[in-house]
């Protein structure tokens, strides 16, 4: 262990890297790494050894337990609450000769498990190193005296890549933005990140001014697509500035002409974005489309005769018929009841369209 250890300080020791760089390339904390240094100047190769602790057969395996039930807990329920998850572990631990750990030391593992947690975003915005490993969304209000709706003001979302702040898409929307329009606004901008045959995916999306409810829902898509989509982020003061500039440009181009949202949506890109992909890594690549349908929402249905029955509308297929009395799992698009994508047992098998709409 001690070798690994001086194998990863030797550079900043031979003054070939800095510290934080070491830090980001083997995902190690600062603080530890300052922790070795020190243990190395102060001991020499002794300070890197492994102490054994006088507690290790007792207390540790204790602790290894209390970890291993509050990994388990949060699996279970990911939306737990920390005090529900304390009185819990204080129950299953009543009787055990152990000791006991304190609300902050469980609120502190809770939070390391935890993916959507402000505690992990910073560590991913503090560490960047390329391109396409986290994108961000900016939303901001949306002033144009000539569009056709709302006394000309309306919203506009903006995902960019932190790496460069270049901008990969936009979407002008008449509504508030909530939480699938954010989602389809991403599958879009994956969708048009398209390089011969694959798509190309960031591994954390961070959205600002949002705050995740359902995080079962989010766990899931970080399952299936490997990218973790998050909140807790303050307003970023560039996209505001830049929004403000658009506008006085759209009026000052424009002027005074009535505008669409549909327009402004299909018109402003070459304007807007900026974003240019190279240099993919494997990891960053999407060969399975049909995997960014863990993006929609979805819904269990029985398979009838007559074929779907959803929301108001009727889906029939020829298709469908093989598959009368089974329950599949339908994903959609909110905003597009058109088409509905037929899986089972999270496999796709099929596309059905709307045929009719029932009174």
């Amino acid at each position: 262990m001690k070798k690994d250890k001086y194998r990863i300080i030797e550079p900043f020791l031979k003054k070939e890297k800095k510290l934080k760089e070491l830090s980001s390339e083997h995902e190690i904390p600062y603080s530890t790494l300052k922790r070795w240094i020190k243990a190395y100047k102060e001991f020499g190769s002794k300070g890197l050894s492994k102490k054994t602790r006088s507690d290790k057969d007792s207390f540790r395996k204790a602790d290894d337990k209390i970890v291993e039930y509050i990994t388990k807990e949060h699996k279970k329920n990911p939306n737990i609450n920390i005090t529900t998850l304390y009185n819990n572990y204080l129950t299953a631990f009543k009787n055990k000769n152990i000791t006991k750990l304190s609300y902050n030391t469980i609120y502190r593992m809770a939070t390391n498990l935890d993916p959507f947690s402000q505690k992990y975003v910073n560590k991913n915005l503090t560490n960047i190193k390329k391109q396409n490993d986290i994108y961000r969304i900016s939303t901001e209000k949306f002033h144009i005296k000539n569009l056709n709706i709302n006394e000309g003001v309306a919203n506009i979302a903006i995902i960019y890549d932190v790496y460069d702040d270049s901008i990969l898409n936009y979407k002008i929307y008449t509504e508030e933005i909530k939480e699938d329009h954010y989602l389809m606004l991403i599958r879009d901008t994956i969708i048009k990140n398209r390089v011969e045959d694959y798509l190309v995916k960031p591994k954390n999306i961070f959205i600002d001014d949002f705050k995740i409810g359902n995080k079962e829902k989010f766990f899931k898509i970080l399952k299936e697509l490997n990218i973790n989509i998050n909140g807790n982020l303050e307003k970023n003061k560039e996209i505001t500035r830049f929004v403000r500039f658009l506008e006085k440009d759209i009026i000052n181009i424009f002027k005074g002409e009535p505008l669409s949202i549909k327009y402004l949506n299909y018109n402003l890109e070459k304007y807007i974005c900026n974003g240019v992909l190279k240099n993919i890594p494997e990891s960053n690549k999407l060969f399975d489309f049909n995997k960014l349908d863990f993006l929609f929402e979805s819904a269990d249905r029985k398979i009838q005769n007559y074929g779907v029955r959803f929301k108001n509308n009727l889906y029939s297929a020829e298709v469908l018929k093989e598959y009368i009395g089974e329950i599949v799992t339908l994903r959609y698009n909110v905003f597009d009841l058109n088409i509905l994508k037929i899986y089972q047992k999270n496999k796709y098998l099929f596309s059905v369209y709307q045929t009719d709409a029932l009174i």
